[in-house]
């Protein structure tokens, strides 16, 4: 994706945002979404600061105070250049602004002293979920989303989260991260160094959501259909951009907004390929009684149960990033995807598509799927799992998987485990965002009901290029990618 020519309305980061030069979008639509609280960028307008340096700097540099300025009251967030003269917020947001000030210049994060009040990442995060409780009940009403995030991802030093709004610098290049001086930039730069193109790109891909909203092509561009099956080698970066070497530097140098976005919706169904292919290689020498062995070159049909579904695989749908499937298996006929999860929408098509689109001509395959008479079909069911197996049209799975189940964290997870590893012959995939999380939710399973594991936490190498916030620090960032880490395993015994 090439960078368009420079209009001199748009800051740094639209400049390159708000086109897609390099992909025919013609037919994609846009869909509106959320708007999220950037630390460095403009609450109203949406603009980044007016230039990012070249180069990741292990000192901080002060951000542009001619662009962007702190509120006078909250001095949570930040107004560019053609909005100080008023120096509010939109009037929806003015209460919070007031209600969030302890004194003109000051916030609650000042106040609370957060410097010597946070030793530790759950002191923290304590701290603010306090923080957010106590808004809610000041004004009396739920808070908006951007309201909560700007609670959460705090304009604090990263080294010792100081607060004073007066004396924070931020990383001049990703303009994500924030110091109360020099000493503390470079104690934190070996950390930094490895994450600030990501947390740049992050705030890139916030930024033009904002403005354009999120990307769904009528067909993926990056993606070939494979005549003969061949196995998936290599990682996302390698499948997206094949001239890829698939270092570090290649990522953070020529990885654009979009060709990011679009990766964290296809990893969904190249991580269950993956996962498949993976198995059937694990099986073919370890084969239990019982067990089928898995020959995914010559599958025909094939049925998944996703479980712990939400919004998030939702969307996928809309994204038509399961037809790869149909491309990476030749001589795969019938898909049939089965969404199971208690926080479903099953009318999401309302929220995704207007009137104007015509969904069964949206949703048919492409010419080669066509010719072949390949057969797409979705189910969704928003209950738990362990309800859905008892219905009617239950039909056995093939294979049964849970993208980023926080099993440790719900106990609702605990009966609907039971049945998962019910039937011990069929394998049950989970991914986690973070090798931590992975690591919780595998023991949590380990505790509820007896498996085995057949294969163990690794990385995935086709996990979603896409950088997310997090509120807690976990694996060295407060990032996280979609699908970074998987794991498979089964029922042990049928007690």
């Amino acid at each position: 994706l090439s960078t368009p020519p420079k209009q001199t309305q748009l800051s740094w980061c639209q400049e390159s945002m708000v086109s897609t030069v390099g992909y025919d979008d013609s037919r994609w639509r846009w869909v509106a979404c959320r708007k999220h609280f950037l630390p460095g960028a403009c609450h109203t307008c949406r603009k980044g600061p007016p230039k990012t340096y070249s180069q990741k700097p292990s000192n901080p540099v002060p951000l542009d105070k001619s662009h962007l300025g702190s509120l006078i009251y909250a001095r949570c967030t930040s107004i560019c250049s053609l909005l100080q003269g008023n120096r509010w917020p939109p009037n929806e947001s003015r209460k919070f602004c007031k209600a969030m000030a302890v004194e003109p210049g000051k916030n609650v994060f000042t106040l609370f002293n957060t410097k010597s009040s946070t030793k530790n990442d759950d002191a923290w995060a304590n701290q603010r979920k306090q923080v957010v409780d106590a808004a809610k009940m000041k004004l009396g009403r739920e808070l908006e989303l951007m309201e909560k995030e700007m609670l959460t991802y705090v304009r604090v030093c990263e080294e010792c989260r100081e607060a004073d709004p007066t004396i924070l610098t931020g990383c001049p290049h990703c303009h994500s991260v924030f110091y109360c001086s020099d000493t503390h930039a470079v104690i934190d730069s070996a950390n930094h160094l490895e994450w600030c193109d990501k947390y740049l790109l992050s705030l890139q891909c916030d930024i033009f959501q904002n403005i354009r909203g999120l990307p769904y092509p009528d067909v993926f561009p990056f993606l070939e259909i494979n005549d003969n099956y061949n196995p998936l080698e290599g990682s996302m970066l390698n499948l997206i951009k094949p001239e890829a070497d698939d270092s570090e530097d290649f990522f953070n140098a020529n990885l654009d907004p979009i060709t990011a976005m679009l990766s964290s919706r296809l990893t969904f169904p190249i991580s269950l390929l993956y996962g498949m292919e993976q198995l059937e290689e694990a099986l073919m020498y370890n084969l239990e009684d019982g067990d089928i062995a898995l020959k995914v070159s010559t599958i025909t049909q094939l049925t998944v149960h996703i479980v712990g579904a939400s919004l998030r695989e939702e969307t996928s749908i809309a994204s038509r990033c399961w037809e790869y499937i149909f491309h990476h298996l030749p001589d795969l006929r019938s898909l049939h995807l089965v969404f199971v999860g208690p926080e479903l929408n099953k009318d999401f098509s309302s929220y995704l598509f207007d009137d104007k689109i015509d969904l069964e001509e949206f949703f048919k395959l492409c010419n080669e799927c066509n010719k072949k008479d390949c057969k797409l079909t979705y189910e969704l069911e928003q209950m738990n799992y362990h309800h859905y197996c008892e219905l009617a049209q239950y039909k056995e799975p093939d294979i049964i998987i849970a993208y980023h189940a926080g099993v440790h964290a719900y106990e609702s997870w605990k009966p609907s485990l039971g049945t998962m590893m019910k039937n011990c012959n069929k394998p049950v995939m989970f991914t986690a965002r973070t090798k931590h999380m992975a690591e919780k939710s595998l023991k949590a399973i380990q505790k509820h009901v007896d498996i085995k594991v057949i294969i163990g936490i690794q990385k995935n190498p086709y996990y979603g290029l896409r950088p997310f916030r997090q509120a807690r620090r976990e694996d060295g960032s407060s990032l996280f990618f979609n699908n970074r880490y998987i794991y498979v395993v089964k029922g042990h015994s049928k007690s």
